[in-house]
């Protein structure tokens, strides 16, 4: 019973960090992709004009 009380704060911040780290992977992730897509779009344009 003491190990289960004491090991819940730690599963708490953890379940937060693991949200947290989730976010950021998806937010990165579509950054990136839109970063890709933009710069295709700009070598297409810049190669047709």
């Amino acid at each position: 019973m003491h190990t289960v009380a004491s090991s819940l704060p730690v599963s708490d911040s953890l379940h937060l960090l693991h949200r947290f780290a989730i976010d950021a992977f998806i937010i990165f992730f579509i950054g990136k992709f839109l970063g890709v897509i933009g710069k295709s779009f700009v070598i297409y344009y810049g190669v047709r004009i």
